[in-house]
């Protein structure tokens, strides 16, 4: 291997056109530049290890000296070898520093990999790295709330301990990140909105700590719960009691007709059936059918809703009864999108049914100034109004599809209920029309039973 006195104008005068080609100094053993034909100069060092076999070192690569990143400030000793920007009197200076550590017996490079593995190793055994597993395992159960989990992750806990190893969080970390959480907002105090976000946040690390006891790529870096070791911000999360008035319903009926006629509609058959999101902007046309039940002692063929048990929140198969309003709705979007599987199909994804469209929501409750509510406050609306239209619990349940907590209950036969639930769905549409206009016209579609 030809050995040359290395200067700065033959290095940037070099050029590798068909191969790469190896430049060796002449003046520090071993240290030598490969030049690429596609332009890139990068030093190595060249040794032998005791048991007599060759190491190749890699440094760093070749800067011409007006752009030595270093200056007076550089320091051999302190240079970590590999993607270091080197001069050429730098690139000696390192070489001599490596070549000693070879002469004490040392192997830089087998030194410099394990420290690669090391950092490697401690990378999966992040917070972060648990967190991706966790919500793998969590997708891979079918839980519906693993978006909510993943949200909540990625926004208060990946960004302040995401980095640091799983097994050495503290309780006080936990405790710091609640505390965070529960002083957002304008104003640096507590807010019971961000107590119960914090209430969530803690049990979510509960679940995601318990995951990694329990798995066997974890149990061993995980040899506790930090967050079983913190405070409950709220002790019992307070009830949700926002329910809408007559007025609330007329102004959100009234802004559907203002916004996208897929979403609109979509909304209007919540208000109708009291059904959640997730399972109304997923109905299919094939899950519609009229069915024959006993009605007032009478068969009688009516309208029905079949919600498959694996689009659910309680994993049951939901029957429900439409009211001829709900019919209407649904009449009208058959009329605007004509065949297909989705009743509510994304304006943007063909092929797919709406998604959350949580700014169109945001956008619907600004155009009817009805003030701040959520999804929820629909369902709880319609329970309320068909308490007080007289239907007893099981009823407004049922229609809910709430998972009954008896036996008896959790085994009665639902085709049983399905005709106090027409009933009380009938009178809930009744209701809406009687809100949405002081003389209400009667549905067109014509009732049965």
């Amino acid at each position: 291997m030809p050995k040359l006195k290395l200067t700065e104008a033959a290095i940037l005068k070099m050029k590798a056109e068909d191969s790469r080609i190896e430049l060796w100094d002449a003046l520090q053993q071993g240290l030598h530049l490969l030049v690429s034909p596609y332009g890139s100069r990068v030093w190595y060092l060249r040794y032998q290890v005791p048991a007599g076999r060759y190491r190749r070192l890699k440094l760093g690569f070749f800067v011409p000296n007006k752009d030595d990143r270093y200056g007076d400030a550089f320091s051999p000793l302190e240079i970590e070898p590999g993607h270091t920007p080197l001069t050429l009197p730098q690139a000696r200076s390192v070489a001599g520093v490596q070549r000693a550590l070879v002469s004490s017996n040392r192997d830089p490079a087998a030194e410099k990999r394990a420290k690669r593995l090391a950092a490697g190793k401690a990378r999966k055994q992040t917070v972060e790295a648990l967190a991706d597993d966790y919500m793998e395992h969590q997708k891979s159960q079918g839980r519906k709330t693993w978006k909510q989990e993943q949200q909540r992750l990625d926004k208060d806990v990946i960004p302040v301990i995401g980095a640091r190893p799983a097994g050495e969080v503290s309780p006080q970390e936990i405790e710091r990140i609640l505390d965070r959480i529960q002083r957002r907002g304008k104003k640096a105090e507590r807010s019971k909105g961000g107590q119960v976000q914090a209430n969530r946040t803690r049990t979510l690390l509960v679940s995601l700590y318990n995951f990694a006891l329990l798995d066997p790529d974890w149990r061993e870096v995980v040899k506790g719960n930090p967050a079983m070791l913190t405070r409950r911000p709220l002790r019992r999360e307070p009830p949700r009691d926002r329910k809408l008035s007559d007025k609330e319903i007329k102004r959100l009926w009234t802004a559907t007709r203002r916004i996208d006629p897929i979403i609109g509609a979509a909304w209007r058959l919540r208000i109708l059936t009291g059904q959640r999101w997730t399972e109304t902007r997923s109905m299919q046309w094939d899950d519609l059918r009229r069915e024959r039940v006993t009605f007032g002692g009478e068969v009688v063929e009516i309208p029905l809703w079949r919600i498959p048990a694996d689009r659910t929140k309680n994993g049951r198969e939901h029957i429900l009864p439409l009211s001829p309003q709900a019919e209407q709705v649904l009449n009208e979007m058959r009329s605007k999108i004509g065949q297909g599987v989705w009743v509510f199909p994304s304006p943007r994804k063909e092929g797919e049914h709406l998604g959350e469209c949580n700014k169109a929501f945001a956008r619907w409750r600004k155009s009817a100034k009805v003030g701040a509510i959520r999804h929820s406050d629909i369902r709880r609306t319609l329970a309320t109004g068909l308490s007080r239209l007289g239907f007893r619990l099981e009823i407004r349940q049922a229609v809910l599809n709430h998972s009954p907590q008896d036996v008896t209950r959790r085994h009665y036969d639902r085709y049983d209920q399905i005709p106090e639930m027409r009933q009380a769905l009938c009178r809930w549409g009744d209701e809406v029309d009687r809100m949405i206009s002081d003389a209400a016209e009667p549905s067109k579609v014509a009732r049965i039973g």
